[in-house]
């Protein structure tokens, strides 16, 4: 009988730790998958000079993904400005180039992502930063 006992108890114990490494490498995953995708955005937008355009195409792929990208813009004449990218009509509140507030002189950027762990319940987000 204990025989049986400390089968089952092996299995179980087998299949709950399988369970939890599956969950945390999925969340390892969407953490890489995140950091990638946020310095893809941020040698675009330095490639793209900081453009109104260029703002909105990355917003609306971290949007697809069920990502919030935010940007935190510094300009040349000192002011700054927070916007959240991947929100619709967010980017036309960044001035164009050359105008009111300046260039763009840097943009701190945060991608932040879903954390899912349904085995412990946890429901919650993760953040990633770069400088562009």
């Amino acid at each position: 009988m204990s025989e049986i006992i400390k089968a089952f108890l092996g299995i179980y114990l087998i299949v709950l730790f399988l369970t939890v490494s599956v969950s945390l490498l999925g969340v390892s995953a969407e953490r890489a998958g995140a950091s990638e995708a946020l310095h893809t955005y941020a040698r675009e937008l330095q490639e793209g000079n900081y453009a109104r355009p260029v703002f909105q195409t990355c917003g609306k792929q971290a949007a697809e993904k069920g990502w919030k990208l935010t940007a935190d813009l510094e300009y040349d004449t000192g002011t700054g400005q927070r916007v959240e990218i991947s929100k619709e009509g967010e980017p036309d509140r960044i001035p164009p180039t050359g105008q009111a507030a300046g260039e763009i002189r840097k943009a701190r950027l945060c991608l932040e992502y879903p954390v899912r762990l349904p085995l412990f319940r946890i429901y919650g987000s993760g953040k990633v930063f770069c400088t562009a």
